[in-house]
This record gives C-alpha cells, sequence and structure tokens, in this order.
C-alpha cells in the first residue's frame, strides 16, 4: 500500500510539475506564434472547459472494476505525449487542439488516483493520506514554475514543453508501482 501511495504521489508531482511549467509559459509561448491576448484567453479556457466535463466523465469510468489504473497510466502517457506535440507546434490551432487534448488526458489520471488514494487508505487516515497525496500536487506546481522559468531562460520557450513531456515519463513509470 505504501508503495503504491508514493508511485502515485511522485506520478502527480511529476504530472503537475510538467502541467505548471507549460501552463505557465504557454501564454508567452502562444504570443510568440503571433497569436492575439484574446486568443491566448481562449486558449487558456479550453483547457479548464474540457476538463470540466471529462472529469466527471472519466472520473464515473474509474468506477468501472479495474479501469483505475489503466486510467491513471493512460492519462499520463497521454499528457506526456501531448506536451511533447506542444513544443513542436508551429500555429494557434495547433495550440488550441493540443491544449484541448491536455484537458482530456489530465482528467483521465486526477479522479482515479484520488480514488484509489481513498481506496487504499484506511478509514482513519484518510484526510491525513489525501492532504499529504495533494501535497505532492502542490509541490509539483511550484517545482513546475521553477524549473520552467529556468529552463525558459535556459533553453527557450518551447523546451519547456520537452522538459515536461520528459519529467512526466518518470511520472508514468512511478505509477506503474
Amino acid at each position: 500500500m505504501k508503495t503504491v501511495f508514493l508511485g502515485l504521489g511522485f506520478g502527480v508531482f511529476c504530472a503537475n510539475l510538467g502541467f505548471l511549467a507549460a501552463y505557465t509559459f504557454l501564454p508567452l509561448y502562444t504570443l510568440k506564434l503571433g497569436a492575439s491576448m484574446a486568443e491566448v484567453g481562449v486558449l487558456l479556457a479550453v483547457y479548464s472547459v474540457v476538463s470540466t466535463i471529462m472529469m466527471v466523465v472519466l472520473g464515473r469510468i474509474s468506477d468501472i472494476g479495474g479501469l483505475r489504473r489503466v486510467l491513471i497510466v493512460l492519462g499520463l502517457s497521454g499528457s506526456t505525449t501531448v506536451y511533447w506535440l506542444l513544443g513542436a507546434s508551429r500555429s494557434y490551432t495547433q495550440l488550441l487542439l493540443l491544449w484541448g487534448l491536455l484537458g482530456v488526458t489530465d482528467s483521465a489520471y486526477r479522479p482515479a488516483a484520488v480514488a484509489v488514494i481513498a481506496e487504499i487508505t484506511s478509514r482513519t487516515k484518510v484526510g491525513r493520506d489525501i492532504g499529504i497525496f495533494n501535497a505532492f500536487i502542490s509541490a509539483g506546481m511550484a517545482a513546475g514554475c521553477l524549473v520552467g522559468g529556468v529552463i525558459a531562460d535556459l533553453y527557450g520557450l518551447a523546451f519547456v514543453f520537452t522538459v515536461a513531456s520528459l519529467v512526466l515519463i518518470m511520472g508514468v513509470v512511478s505509477s506503474l508501482v
């Protein structure tokens, strides 16, 4: 149980590191490709709209016997691919479609991971363990902003997405335990 908890914890740490690295610098990358400020706003909203719908749908699907672990691995793997493609994008339309797809892939693992943590935790420690799990998420977010900034300074905006993808590979592997 502890191995699963730590594996998923590190997996969501990596996922949120990648997400915040990408999310922090996506507006600058989008502007660099020639988009307007309004288009940047639409782009950022697309992820939230898609994930709002898909978290409910995929959360419900994760309740079907044995699919939680599958959705976690598929979601993290899908996000890995999307980040890689975002770094190769050369148009606003590509960014828009991929950012929306990221809303789907992220929605596959997020509710399923929390459900697994709740499932493997004793009833008397659910709040504590979900709190610790959420600390992995917050730490990943903080690290993502920092790592993204350093990478953008050293290697350029597009490489931030490549690094997000590479970090997420570690998250996929750790979630397999």
